[in-house]
């Protein structure tokens, strides 16, 4: 199996843009041609069944992005308030609870305080990076984004 960076970054050059595409194949549609070959039909296939959102995906890409990518994040979320609700809404922005943002920095802080996880944070590298491969076995396309790709010279350093 070859795996290879793809060439255009501005394919990917959001998560939004990553999860649209379906091009390529990723563990999350897998799961669910599994789970059901209709829904995966109706999903990935003809576009008829929308990317439903969740509080919880919301609240775990919140803290994604606080942690990795901490300049972005006050463009992609808001704290709620009667006029952060239109600002938020207009501006395409996730609006969080002030509870739901309490929780992302409590999040974020324990995560910056972990002994192995604060220096993979700290580490240069490559954030929200997608990978893309064929599949030797079948030729269907295949990809994956990234959290965090440091240099594997890097790691026995920052572990030990």
């Amino acid at each position: 199996m070859e795996i290879k960076t793809v060439e255009s970054v501005d394919e990917f050059k959001d998560n939004d843009a990553y999860h649209r595409d379906t091009k390529f194949v990723t563990s999350s549609m897998l799961k669910c041609l599994r789970e059901s070959p209709r829904l995966y039909e109706s999903k990935y296939v003809k576009g008829e069944v929308p990317q439903e959102r969740k509080r919880a995906f919301d609240i775990g890409h919140a803290v994604h992005t606080k942690v990795l990518e901490p300049q972005e994040y006050a463009e992609r979320f808001a704290v709620e308030s009667e006029a952060m609700k239109r600002d938020a809404m207009s501006a395409g922005k996730v609006l969080l609870s002030s509870d739901d943002n309490r929780l992302v920095e409590r999040a974020e802080s324990s995560l910056r305080k972990h002994p192995i996880i604060s220096r993979i944070l700290e580490a240069e590298g490559d954030v929200e990076r997608t990978l893309t491969w064929t599949d030797a076995a079948t030729g269907v396309l295949c990809k994956f984004r990234a959290d965090k790709m440091v240099h594997p010279l890097a790691l026995p350093r920052m572990l030990f």
